[in-house]
């Protein structure tokens, strides 16, 4: 409380005493001891009414003991069942939970995870995909910068995500409690397979086969490629303690236009614990025409090998870089590129235009923005001769495909001049632009759909570093090209004017996210927020027949088809207003990541402990790892003062004293017959 709320309470007191000695000993005509009782009422009560008027504030403070944090994260993927890690988990879960010494050191916090982190509800261990990357950035997220213990119940076996060795914050010390049989058993498994799913008819495809060895002995086995369950290519291969990974190449004729059904499988007489992971399904899709693509340029820039890349990652395109006068017959591309531009593409650009033939336009320091301004009205570009870098930034009102799995946030920022670029009405924005944290209120990526001639534009250059940071991040260019995918398969499309449109995979496999994405266009070919979408699913196999309505999410329609059991559906999707209808297949191939593991991961786990400067216990240890956390002397209870500010108008007392204080005054007052 102030020295001003101070005064000012004296003040209301001496006015309140003054007020009341007025009316009853200076004004009144008769004075009685009545009078001195009257006068006290009074004056207590317009002093809680002038001192809830100044309403001062009051300051509390107490001192409170805050513990600190223990996290206990468990795994409750299918893979620590398949281990008979079950009992094991629950049981040491048991013993952190009731230990009293340790609840009284730390404020416990119960998480469980698979592919997502939540909090702990209730253990079923059927989670189809493990992402202990995901664990550590989520609790990195809400922990921030404070200093916690994390105990980790899990087998180590990542199906998901990034590497976790450093997902943990700095301030966290992991201390995994590892869940299953460390002893090394005898496994020969398929780790993975590596195949395109399309391939082009009478050309050869490549498949690699990935075979890791768990053993002491050198061994002989064979691994074969099957077609329709009928063997197309062996090969022998021999491994050992020392040599324990083969890659078995295979180069395999696309003979039939169709899907083709193959399985990778590895066979040696030996009996192991695990056979499932003996076996690899997988789907290649023959097709007999390719998307022509061209790249025009007059300029050499490392992007261009980039996005050239990426366009013959999908073996239904292929791509030709030509000069802006050397191309010839453009009609026989499905998709024009154009690099940088400048006024020799003028011509190329008009007849575009007027085939309508779909481009897109990629600007950089080298472009002619004059010239660009002058062939299309879809941007206006005022630029100056200064170099920017821009970062880019995803616009949630994006409705022309799903673009929600798009991950750019960590992709470096692209260069252009600085300017002002203005968008027409016409134009949809998938990426916005921002200088640090700045938004500029620019395009960055952005489509136009007019008359049914598509056109894109990508404003900035530096996209090759885009790629390789995908790369540095994951290890692999997926989540690059799954991005620069979506505008090369919009700009190809044939969807243009379609008023349903529906977008999927042709397979997948029972592990994977299986999400169905619609959009529904209304007569003016504009996003219906109203559509009324519904699937019927059914199992060609079995004729078992589902109905499911589609979900509105930011940009489209969705369906979750997660946990469908294996085998060929037929999909139709309706919209039920307009009887809009589209007719398709897709397989679920049967494979489930989690049953690939016989031996929990214990040296990594171990080095995630050692890099977080904690410690590795197995979960026999459980009664170790909770005795040492509960000595450990880095992890102590801290006091704090707690100040609380309150106000004198939420004490409701005083206003029902000063109440209380009139109303007693009106009762003697009449009793004493002055009213």
């Amino acid at each position: 409380m102030t020295l001003n709320t101070v005064i000012l309470l004296i003040l209301s007191g001496f006015a309140a005493i003054a007020l009341s000695y007025f009316q009853y000993f200076v004004k009144a005509k008769s004075k009685s001891k009545a009078n001195l009782l009257l006068a006290f009422l009074r004056s207590i009560a317009i002093f809680c009414i002038l001192a809830l008027l100044i309403n001062p504030s009051i300051v509390k403070k107490s001192y409170v003991v805050e513990k600190p944090s223990l996290i206990v994260a468990v795994d409750n993927s299918s893979s620590v069942n398949l281990l008979s890690s079950k009992a094991e988990t629950e049981n040491a879960l048991k013993k952190i939970l009731d230990n009293s010494d340790l609840s009284d050191k730390f404020d416990i916090k119960q998480y469980q995870f698979d592919k997502d982190l939540s909090v702990l509800d209730s253990l079923n261990f059927q989670g189809k995909q493990t992402n202990l990357a995901q664990v550590g950035t989520q609790l990195t997220k809400i922990y921030r910068n404070t200093a916690v213990a994390t105990l980790i119940l899990t087998d180590g076996n990542q199906t998901q995500g990034s590497d976790y060795l450093y997902a943990f914050g700095s301030k966290n010390k992991v201390l995994p409690v590892v869940l299953g049989d460390t002893t090394s058993v005898f496994d020969l498994k398929i780790e993975r397979v590596n195949a395109n799913k399309y391939a082009y008819h009478k050309n050869k495809f490549p498949v690699e086969v990935f075979v890791q060895y768990n053993g002491n002995k050198r061994i002989e086995a064979k691994v074969s490629l099957l077609r329709d369950s009928k063997v197309v290519s062996s090969q022998q291969i021999t491994l050992s303690n020392t040599k324990n990974v083969e890659i078995v190449n295979f180069l395999i004729p696309a003979d039939k236009i169709r899907r083709n059904n193959y399985s990778a499988v590895i066979r040696k007489k030996k009996k192991k614990k695990n056979s499932y992971n003996n076996t690899k399904n997988f789907l290649v899709d023959v097709i007999d025409q390719k998307s022509e693509i061209a790249i025009v340029t007059d300029i050499n820039h490392p992007d261009i090998a980039a996005i050239k890349r990426n366009i013959l990652n999908n073996a239904q395109r292929n791509v030709t870089i030509v000069s802006a006068k050397g191309i010839s017959n453009f009609e026989k591309y499905n998709l024009l590129i154009f690099y940088q531009p400048n006024a020799n593409f003028k011509e190329l650009i008009n007849l575009a235009k007027a085939g309508k033939h779909n481009f897109l336009i990629i600007t950089g320091n080298s472009t002619d923005y004059n010239f660009l301004n002058s062939v299309q009205s879809d941007l206006e570009f005022k630029v100056s001769n200064q170099i920017e870098e821009y970062l880019p930034t995803l616009n949630s009102a994006f409705t022309l495909f799903n673009s929600k799995d798009l991950k750019i946030d960590y992709f470096p920022p692209l260069q252009m001049p600085y300017g002002k670029i203005t968008v027409s009405n016409k134009v949809n924005t998938l990426l916005e632009s921002k200088i640090s944290n700045l938004p500029t209120n620019s395009p960055m990526l952005a489509y136009s759909d007019t008359d049914g001639l598509r056109v894109g534009y990508f404003l900035g250059e530096g996209i090759w570093k885009w790629r390789l940071q995908s790369f540095n991040k994951t290890k692999n260019f997926e989540e690059f090209d799954n991005f620069f995918d979506k505008t090369i398969q919009y700009l190809v499309s044939d969807n243009s004017r379609k008023s349903l449109v529906v977008t999927h995979e042709n397979f997948y496999n029972s592990s994977d996210d299986i999400i169905i994405s619609a959009q529904y266009f209304d007569k003016n070919f504009q996003p219906d927020a109203d559509a009324k979408l519904t699937m019927s699913l059914e199992d060609t196999k079995t004729g078992k027949l589902r109905l499911i309505d589609f979900l509105k999410s930011e940009s489209d329609y969705q369906v979750n088809l997660n946990g469908i059991d294996a085998g060929n559906y037929k999909l139709i999707v309706k919209e039920k207003k307009s009887n809009a209808t589209y007719t398709s297949k897709i397989e679920i191939i049967d494979f489930d990541i989690e049953k690939q593991f016989v031996n929990p991961d214990y040296k990594k786990l171990k080095q995630l402990s050692d890099a977080t400067l904690g410690k590795a216990y197995l979960s026999s240890e459980i009664n170790k790892a909770i005795d040492e956390l509960v000595k450990d002397q880095s992890f102590q209870s801290i006091e704090k003062e707690k100040t609380e500010k309150g106000f004198l108008i939420d004490w409701i007392w005083l206003l029902v004293i000063a109440t209380g204080c009139f109303s007693a005054e009106w009762l003697l007052r009449k009793y004493y017959g002055m009213l």
